[in-house]
């Protein structure tokens, strides 16, 4: 399992995180682009949680 600061939580996180929308990442997820998952019990409503590290590579590099 990732450590706690690995982990990005929420949709609008991540959204910010890729300089899109809201919207924008959900269309995403559904469509298999974006490799983030539903947290806590996996059920629909459940937030979005996706490792840093997969976002990084997603917007072609990696910071240090």
């Amino acid at each position: 399992m990732p450590n706690e600061s690995s982990l990005i939580r929420g949709a609008k996180a991540i959204a910010h995180e890729l300089g899109c929308s809201r919207r924008t990442v959900t269309k995403m997820v559904a469509e298999g682009k974006l490799p983030a998952k539903h947290g806590f019990s996996g059920g629909r409503t459940s937030p979005l949680i996706i490792e840093r590290k997969a976002l990084l590579s997603l917007r072609g590099g990696e910071k240090d």
